[in-house]
């Protein structure tokens, strides 16, 4: 197919694209309307449509400008033209993502109308540029320039500093067995990553940074060194290598792989597959430290979309905390509607009070953004509120320690938020709760709700404390007709939340905040925890498995790497060991390293004795259910 065909397949294509949901400024009765561009905030290469609005506003008449700027205007557009042609064919393949026997769309697809994202709300510059102005962003203004910038992609946008990408080694391929996509490795490829492996126990980001130096678009050295740099308080250059690890994972997506709609199940089984979860994860709460929760919340959905039912790094624990920071209410209540009948969301803590506080702030306080008025009664949303204090009574003694709420003095002598919170809070759900109080305590702290949590605290305590008789010899005596939630309740959660899910764990080890610290599976005693891969699936698809023969003895005169590939290819052919072995001496020279200079650090892991939890969909349930 010739170039020129292709760009006209692009063309059809970009103009039947759908925005799914509406943008900052332009008030639409739903966040799935269409929606208005701000120029400030896309580019004009946007593959994007322009909404009937725009296509009716009448061309606004200028002045005539100069013959001088008129004529650079053409060179600038000359150069333009002469840089589309000249794409190389497989972007434009990848761009108009023409279906070759697409897979079957997954069931996952059925839970995607809540999920509908804006893509061109996936640039968190641009609304950083609208929070805080054009100088905290460094996005040229000029309209010139911004031609120049190159398209939004499927999740990032590539920049000019960076190497020119030419076939990294890394796919992607339908796996119909899995029935889902799977990122695949070259030769080439595979012979880097398992140069990263080799490499990841010397705890040396020189290491790596030779190794990157070869190899620029791997993902996980890139992974791994943004890492290194974001705890070196080198955010500008960790983000930058967290782009170009999305990019090049954006660059191999199968040409079916699609997230509008809805065809993009990712197995987190797949070994190979977790690196894009674990750099959107990232990508995601590095955004939100920036205060750009709408694009956080827009890539909080992508990774939702790539697994909804599973929901392998739990980022359901934090997409609430994201709507409520980005004032789309409406999205967080549908997604409760939808979900919570099949997935129990309102087991969860951060569902259980974030949804009454969203109904709340939809009834008494307007926001800037249009959002419609809450439908339950304010005695409908008192009696939410007030069954999530008896159902998780831990919520109260940790927000205290972030302000004081009236009427709660001597909190430790409480049956319900001192006694039920020792006798029946698990350190599973203590962790939960930790989690988010740490993350969503600043909209409790808010006066107008901090006055209506305290009468709802006051309504509770009268429903299952103990009666104080004024001028009675006993301070106080059995309430007669206690609230039967106290006693059910209590059961609830010391059967329900026994153990935290290996989603769950996952999500405290990658958001590492100091209110919420790890939680270790049993039996995990000092196994060590990889970054890029903290607790893998007990049934894991591994593609590689260093560690095996990492930490064995040195064997025969390959020493450890020749006990390492031993392992990885199991051949009865001495030539191929020994060709897998010079490779890898041949890149460690290439670096600049001796092999006695790679130092193994650490246990080799062993398997976790505990089995993934089954429980119900949400895969966040700690055991039993709700009757």
């Amino acid at each position: 197919m010739s170039s020129r065909a292709l760009r006209k397949l692009v063309n059809e294509v970009d103009d039947a694209q759908e925005v799914e949901t509406e943008d900052y400024s332009v008030q639409k009765p739903s966040i799935f309307s269409m929606m208005d561009l701000v120029a400030t905030e896309e580019p004009a290469l946007e593959n994007s449509v322009a909404t009937p609005k725009l296509r009716a506003r009448k061309p606004h008449k200028k002045k005539k400008k100069s013959t001088k700027n008129s004529e650079a205007r053409k060179n600038v557009s000359s150069r333009s033209k002469a840089g589309s042609a000249e794409e190389d064919e497989d972007i434009l393949l990848e761009r108009a993502q023409i279906p070759q026997s697409p897979p079957p769309v997954t069931s996952a697809v059925n839970r995607t109308d809540v999920l509908a994202f804006n893509k061109r709300l996936l640039d968190f510059r641009a609304e950083l540029q609208k929070h805080f102005g054009p100088a905290t962003t460094g996005i040229p203004s000029s309209t010139v320039n911004r031609e120049f910038r190159g398209a939004f992609g499927a999740l990032v946008r590539a920049q000019s500093t960076w190497p020119p990408l030419v076939r990294c080694g890394l796919d992607m391929d339908y796996s119909i067995h899995q029935n889902s996509f799977v990122f695949v490795h070259t030769k080439e490829y595979a012979r880097q990553q398992r140069a990263f492996y080799a490499l990841q126990d010397s705890f040396d980001p020189n290491h790596m940074s030779l190794l990157l130096s070869k190899a620029p678009y791997h993902v996980d050295t890139l992974l791994q060194m943004s890492e290194y740099l974001m705890h070196s308080d080198n955010s500008e250059v960790a983000v930058d290598l967290l782009e170009r690890a999305l990019y090049v994972l954006q660059s191999a997506f199968h040409l079916s792989f699609n997230f509008s709609t809805g065809n993009c199940k990712l197995d987190y089984k797949i070994q190979s597959n977790r690196s894009l979860y674990i750099a959107l994860f990232r990508y995601i709460f590095y955004i939100a430290t920036r205060s750009c929760y709408r694009a956080a919340l827009e890539y909080s959905k992508l990774l939702l979309l790539l697994d909804p039912q599973s929901d392998p790094l739990a980022i359901l624990l934090a997409v609430d905390f994201f709507a409520i920071a980005a004032e789309d209410y409406e999205f967080l209540l549908n997604l409760y509607a939808e979900w919570n009948p099949s997935r129990s969301l309102h087991l969860l803590p951060n569902f259980a009070f974030s949804i009454p506080l969203v109904h709340w702030m939809q009834r008494f306080r307007p926001r800037r953004r249009a959002q419609p008025r809450s439908e339950l009664s304010a005695e409908e949303i008192n009696l939410m509120l007030q069954d999530a204090l008896i159902m998780f009574p831990g919520f109260l003694p940790r927000l205290m320690k972030h302000t004081h709420v009236g009427g709660t003095n001597n909190l430790d002598k409480s049956l319900l938020f001192g006694k039920e919170v020792l006798l029946s809070e698990s350190e599973a759900l203590g962790r939960l709760l930790d989690v988010y109080v740490s993350q969503c305590h600043y909209y409790w702290q808010e006066p107008d709700v901090l006055a209506w949590l305290e009468v709802n605290v006051e309504a509770v305590l009268r429903l299952v404390e103990p009666v104080i008789i004024p001028g009675s010899s006993t301070s106080a005596c059995p309430n007669v007709e206690p609230d039967p939630r106290l006693r059910m309740y209590s059961e609830k959660r010391k059967s329900c939340y026994l153990q935290a899910p290996r989603n769950v764990l996952r999500y405290l080890f990658l958001r590492e905040l100091p209110e919420a610290p790890l939680l270790l599976p049993p039996n995990h005693g000092s196994q060590k925890i990889y970054p890029l891969d903290p607790f893998p699936p007990l049934d894991s698809i591994n593609s590689y498995d260093p560690e095996a023969e990492r930490h064995r003895q040195p064997a025969g005169s390959g020493g450890f790497f020749h006990a390492l590939f031993s392992s990885l290819w199991p051949s009865t052919s001495t030539t191929d060991d020994n060709e897998d072995i010079a490779d890898i001496h041949a890149l460690i020279a290439e670096l600049g390293l001796h092999m006695e200079e790679v130092q193994t650090i650490g246990e080799q892991p062993t398997q976790i004795a505990d089995t993934e939890d089954a429980g119900p969909p949400n895969n966040l349930e700690f055991g039993g259910e709700f009757d």
